[in-house]
């Protein structure tokens, strides 16, 4: 009996070795990827821009890689309350939103297609994990969502027209990646 339990003690080692050499490697590859959106002033602004000045059409702040987990750290660094309204919340299978106060304690979680708006105070911050995964996107297509805040619509200081916007584009790989500047606008009719 001894000589069994001497035989399955390297047996059992290796077990243990494994589990705890591959468990958090494996494991690491399931956390999100964390992408920080300041929204400070009149604007967002993430990795690949900043929305820009009042009544710009809205650029393209994020580039998003299809079916890679992640999760948008919005941030309010202005002294005003904002809204984070994008249809990209909706549009994904799974979303889930923690809003988080000035001392980063979790207030409130939002799940499934109840995410559609965001009110963040001054100081405050989400976190927005979602994983998108688009079948138009696998199959070469590019998809672009607005990110956007309305708070004051429909008055001068309507924070969407002072350019409180921002595009998330979605793509298949890195080298499909959007240029960063718009397209130019369209030329005004001419009269004849």
């Amino acid at each position: 009996m001894a000589r069994h339990r001497n035989v399955m003690s390297p047996l059992i080692l290796l077990v243990m070795f494994l589990s705890t050499a591959l468990v958090p490697h494996a494991i690491a590859q399931d956390q999100p990827n964390d992408i920080t959106i300041m929204m400070k002033g009149f604007g967002y602004e993430g990795p690949a821009g900043a929305s820009g000045p009042p009544q710009a059409p809205a650029i393209s702040i994020l580039t998003l890689k299809n079916g890679q987990a992640v999760r948008l750290i919005f941030v309010n660094t202005d002294s005003t309350s904002h809204q984070v309204i994008s249809s990209l919340f909706a549009a994904v299978d799974h979303v889930s939103i923690e809003i988080l106060d000035p001392s980063d304690v979790v207030v409130a979680t939002i799940k499934g297609k109840d995410a559609g708006e965001i009110q963040l105070l001054p100081n405050w911050k989400a976190r927005v994990s979602l994983t998108p995964n688009f079948r138009s996107v696998e199959e070469g297509g590019i998809l672009t969502f607005e990110v956007s805040c309305h708070r004051n619509h429909g008055t001068e200081f309507c924070h969407y027209l002072q350019g409180v916007k921002g595009l998330i584009t979605i793509v298949k790989d890195a080298s499909s990646q959007p240029p960063v500047e718009p397209p130019p606008p369209p030329e005004p009719p001419g009269y004849y």
